[in-house]
C-alpha cells in the first residue's frame, strides 16, 4: 500500500514545499489506487483466467468427443456407400462379362461354320481336280 504521509515527507526533505509535497502524494495515491493493478489484482485475474482454461479445456473435450463421433459416423456412412458401390459394379462386370462370353461363343461359332464350309468346299475343289487328273491319264 501507498503510504502518502512518508511519500509527502521525503519530498519536503528533498526541498520540495510542503503544500507542493501534499498535493503530489495525493495525485500519486489516488493514480496508484485507480489505474495500478495491485497483487490482489494481479491474484484475482490469474484465479480467474485459471477457470477460463479450465471451462475452455472441457468444452475442447467436448468438441474433440463429438468430431471424433462424426467422424466416425462418417467413415461407416462411406464404407456402406463403397460396398454398395462395389456390389453394383461387381455386378455391371458380372453381367458384361456374360454378354462377351455369348458374343465370343456366337462369333467363335460362326468363325468354325465358316471355316469348315471353306475346308469342305476346298475338299471338294481338290477331289475334283484329282478325279480329273486322273481320266486325263
Amino acid at each position: 500500500m501507498f503510504d502518502t504521509l512518508e511519500y509527502a515527507e521525503e519530498l519536503k526533505a528533498a526541498g520540495v514545499p510542503e503544500g507542493q509535497a501534499h498535493v503530489q502524494a495525493r495525485a500519486l495515491s489516488r493514480l496508484t489506487e485507480e489505474k495500478l493493478a495491485t497483487k490482489d489484482d494481479f491474484a484475482i485475474l490469474k484465479t480467474d483466467l485459471a477457470h477460463v482454461e479450465e471451462r475452455l479445456r472441457g468444452e475442447i473435450a467436448q468438441v474433440e468427443t463429438k468430431l471424433s463421433g462424426e467422424i466416425a459416423q462418417v467413415r461407416t456412412e462411406l464404407s456402406g456407400e463403397i460396398a454398395q458401390v462395389e456390389t453394383k459394379l461387381s455386378g455391371q462386370i458380372h453381367s458384361l462379362e456374360e454378354r462377351l462370353g455369348g458374343q465370343l461363343k456366337s462369333a467363335i461359332a460362326e468363325s468354325q461354320s465358316t471355316s469348315l464350309k471353306w475346308v469342305i468346299g476346298l475338299f471338294v475343289t481338290l477331289l475334283g481336280v484329282f478325279i480329273a487328273l486322273l481320266k486325263i491319264h
